[in-house]
């Protein structure tokens, strides 16, 4: 049940876009990722 309602938004951004997102994401250098991931995480 979970799984679905979890499938459904990504099947729908998926087909509306389709999938640029993801796109990007495979593009993406390793350090643009780490650069992302520092962004991301809070400093403490």
């Amino acid at each position: 049940m979970m799984s679905k309602q979890l499938a459904d938004p990504i099947k729908v951004v998926g087909t509306h876009t389709q999938l640029p997102v993801h796109d990007r994401i495979q593009k993406m250098t390793d350090h643009e990722i780490a650069k992302l991931r520092k962004k991301l995480t809070p400093r403490t």
